[in-house]
């Protein structure tokens, strides 16, 4: 199907049709007539309700399409039956937690390989999960990392995105950065796909978590984070993203360097330039066609008003260019709206109105990146 034909209408929450069923006429025996009058009558499926959550991230490949949410779990979008597919219908009232997606990222190589980092501080423990699935979220593998790092997914900056990213030179290599980190780093790094996890030391001698919180904020247990704030206040790493043999870390800091990158394996992370701002956040960061990374910044974490930023780095000359600004003039911050000069991002402008509710940040196309 050519994508310009495909239409999203992105629903952020799902929920199972359940009504009592009243069978006029039914002879006896009803017992034996009842589960067979119900299956012949009735066709079953999810009752959709547009517009009742948060889509806090989207990300896409050349096949597959992925949406996260809040505390309603993740989707993938059926470009046939055009509508979202719940990935996570599985997980039971103990783990209900891990409805709340705080990133998410697809192997480059593989749309069908997709990574979930779930977590919620006031639901199941506190716990922090990934999840791994090889079949575009049919069945997934869950790994535990919550001894190295935790994370808040309905918490203040779960708009930015995403921490977890795939190296597409070799897929083995993943990192993953966390809200918080009770262990030795909040930047963790996989070398065998994702079955284990270290912490990433380099990046935690930078000393941007540098103060120690309750984590949730009624228990005992001690995390250090990025600010002197209570769970919900606190993000983190915001955004990770693999190209070229380079890892680029944004973090939900100001006033010092806030963006680094070190080559991948490396433990050297330095600021990618002088010239970024600190005073705001670094939110996304995504690429053009031309291997440019594009750079949002955000002033803070609850939807502020204020100034934000975008900018567009060439890695293969160092040359960094701010984007101009267009007035009020913005854009879902969504990948697909990061990526309008794709032809995929053709359903993200269709999908306005009530069917998506989401933040938006400045808008980032090529003529307003000067190319």
């Amino acid at each position: 199907m050519n994508h310009k034909q495909r239409v999203l209408s992105v629903l952020t929450a799902a929920a199972l049709l359940c009504t009592g069923i009243g069978t006029a006429g039914v002879t006896t025996p009803l017992a034996a007539n009842a589960a067979e009058s119900v299956e012949s009558s009735m066709n079953w499926d999810t009752l959709n309700i547009g517009g009742g959550g948060f889509v806090s991230g989207i990300i896409t490949g050349d096949d597959q399409m992925y949406a996260r949410t809040d505390v309603g779990g993740a989707y993938r979008y059926d470009y046939e039956q055009k509508k979202w597919v719940q990935l996570l219908g599985f997980l039971n009232e103990a783990d209900r937690g891990f409805l709340s997606v705080d990133a998410m990222c697809i192997d480059p190589n593989d749309d069908n390989t997709l990574y979930l980092l779930c977590g919620c501080a006031y639901f199941s423990d506190a716990r922090t999960v990934i999840f791994r699935s090889h079949d575009a979220g049919e069945t997934f593998e869950e790994i535990d990392v919550t001894d190295l790092i935790q994370v808040h997914g309905n918490g203040y900056g779960r708009q930015t995105g995403e921490a977890i990213a795939v190296d597409p030179d070799n897929p083995d290599i993943i990192y993953c950065g966390g809200d918080a980190t009770a262990g030795d780093s909040a930047l963790i790094m996989s070398e065998d796909g994702g079955d284990t996890w270290s912490p990433v030391m380099g990046y935690d001698k930078l000393g941007l978590f540098e103060y120690s919180i309750k984590w949730p904020t009624w228990t005992e247990h001690m995390a250090r984070s990025v600010a002197d704030d209570e769970y919900l206040n606190v993000n983190g790493i915001a955004t990770i993203k693999i190209t070229d043999g380079k890892v680029y870390v944004g973090t939900s800091v100001k006033g010092k360097a806030n963006l680094h990158v070190a080559d991948v394996g490396s433990d050297d992370f330095q600021p990618l330039s002088e010239d970024l701002p600190t005073e705001q956040m670094p939110s996304r960061i995504n690429l053009d066609a031309d291997g440019n990374l594009l750079i949002t910044y955000i002033n803070g974490l609850m939807f502020d008003r204020g100034t934000g930023y975008a900018f567009k780095y060439n890695p293969k000359t160092d040359e960094l260019k701010e984007s101009p600004r267009q007035g009020h003039r913005h854009y879902q911050k969504a990948e697909c709206g990061l990526r309008r000069s794709d032809k995929r991002s053709e359903g993200c402008q269709q999908a306005g109105g009530n069917h998506l509710r989401t933040v938006v940040l400045p808008v980032l196309v090529r003529r307003c990146m000067g190319s």
